[in-house]
């Protein structure tokens, strides 16, 4: 959310209290099915514009003129973020949940250094 919104005084925050601000659709199927669904049972949301371009949703929401859902981990090391533009809230259902990765390698050939560093990587 912008610096600016009431929203930052949340702790956590869910998509029908978001619903009554203007809305930026990171256009992605995964946001397009969950959004889909939440507006069959709650009505619209009041999407001012969609677009597969992080930056430009990002941008959007820092000069305040709305909110946007992404994933946490496209925000890490991000400027808006670390300056303050931008404040992130935890959102709940339907987008708290883990995501879970599996690495698999042929035969017996020594791939932890690999697999260690990727591991450490998603941790982190």
């Amino acid at each position: 959310v912008p610096k600016k919104s009431k929203l930052v005084l949340k702790d956590v925050v869910s998509l029908e209290e978001i619903q009554q601000y203007p809305f930026v659709l990171y256009d992605r199927s995964f946001y397009q099915h969950n959004f889909k669904e939440f507006e069959e049972v709650y009505g619209p949301l009041k999407i001012v514009f969609r677009t597969n371009n992080l930056g430009v949703v990002l941008r959007t929401v820092a000069e305040g003129l709305g909110v946007s859902i992404v994933s946490s981990l496209m925000l890490e090391e991000d400027l808006l973020i670390e300056s303050g533009m931008i404040e992130q809230i935890p959102i709940g259902n339907p987008f708290d949940y883990y995501i879970y990765f599996t690495a698999l390698t042929k035969g017996v050939q020594n791939k932890y250094s690999v697999a260690n560093t990727f591991i450490t990587y998603i941790k982190q």
